[in-house]
């Protein structure tokens, strides 16, 4: 049954095609359909396609002029997804050169988007706005940005994690902060904030990890607005004081208390350990008094990996480590499962500190 009703929709999609002729929303090939088929099965896929190129005996001279064309995504006029699930298929069918509807929202995240791009560095274009982008400006968007990330590959994948996370949570690091990565080797998150930081401005990012740091390949320098810290989290916090006050000659704390100016407050505290969510939050929470607390305060990002005893102990951990970072007066809290993350780890995002909490 689920079959033959695949069947029928690849023959109801031809019949549709011929009477929009090549005045109706074929590409640019005479009217042509380029269709991208997806199915689930791949049996699926396979049937809608075997009936959509099947040739009809009735059919006139010029058929072959309209006929539907199986195309890669980056070609494709026309996208069809085949999804067969106990005996019932479901297929959807959509345009990829008709303007995506406009949703409520849809503005202001994307001059959000295009306001947190890398501008360090030349990227792809930016794609026509919402109610303009067709599925084919997405497609080639998105290809753009592979091709990219293929040429600018930074030391690991970790390094999409917080791109993406800044990118969702409208994180935008500013070019004099001071930053702390815990847990820093390999040097993914140490490398997306080096890139957006200025060492002439004060920018600096504290990369704490025995293990090694590496930015521009292996061997390599370090930036001069990064300073590796070679040692275990618990134990960097003097050294994170001692090159404060050698860099900018004091430590305060962003309200004007301390020993000095509140020029070297950290805005920016990320983490992406692997340890359970308890101890990361432990070592967060050791780091706290270093957070600037005047107007524009302190970013927490961090990531919670499942380093316990089963799923549910590590969802108890993550609740926990939250109401934690509440009860000293962290915000906001968004749990991100970025698409960037594994399928046992999350993303927090918390701003600090909270109104009317004494830090």
């Amino acid at each position: 049954m689920a079959r033959g009703f695949v069947t029928d929709a690849a023959r109801a999609f031809r019949e549709r095609r011929g009477e929009d002729g090549e005045g109706g929303e074929g590409g640019d090939d005479g009217g042509r359909a380029m269709i991208r088929v997806r199915g689930f099965p791949p049996t699926a896929g396979d049937a809608f396609v075997a009936a959509l190129t099947r040739p009809d005996d009735d059919a006139d001279d010029d058929a072959d002029a309209r006929e539907p064309c199986v195309a890669a995504a980056k070609d494709a006029t026309h996208g069809v997804d085949v999804v067969v699930v106990a005996g019932r298929a479901y297929v959807s069918m959509w345009s990829a050169t008709a303007p995506c509807e406009a949703e409520a929202g849809d503005d202001a995240d994307f001059a959000s988007a295009a306001s947190t791009r890398d501008d360090d560095a030349p990227g792809p274009p930016s794609p026509p706005p919402p109610g303009v982008a067709t599925l084919r400006d997405l497609i080639y968007h998105c290809e753009s940005i592979k091709t990219r990330r293929e040429r600018e590959a930074p030391p690991c994948r970790a390094f999409y994690k917080l791109q993406e996370a800044c990118l969702r949570a409208r994180v935008t690091v500013e070019r004099d902060w001071r930053c702390v990565d815990v847990g820093a080797s390999p040097g993914g998150w140490t490398h997306y904030i080096a890139r957006r930081l200025d060492a002439e401005r004060g920018g600096v990012v504290y990369a704490i990890d025995p293990g090694a740091i590496a930015i521009d390949g292996a061997g390599a320098s370090l930036p001069a607005c990064v300073t590796h810290l070679a040692m275990r989290a618990e134990d960097a916090s003097d050294a994170v004081d001692d090159d404060l006050r050698r860099r900018f000659g004091s430590v305060g704390r962003g309200d004007g208390s301390g020993d000095g100016s509140a020029g070297a407050n950290i805005r920016l505290l990320v983490c992406d350990a692997n340890a359970p969510p308890r101890d990361v939050v432990e070592i967060l929470l050791s780091l706290t008094g270093k957070l600037a607390t005047d107007e524009k305060g302190a970013t927490l990002v961090t990531t919670f990996k499942n380093f316990c005893r089963g799923y549910g102990e590590w969802e108890r951990q993550i609740e926990e480590a939250v109401a934690s970072l509440e009860a000293r007066g962290f915000r906001d809290p968004r749990l991100f499962h970025l698409f960037s993350n594994c399928a046992q780890e999350k993303t927090l995002v918390m701003r600090y500190p909270r109104a009317g909490v004494s830090t």
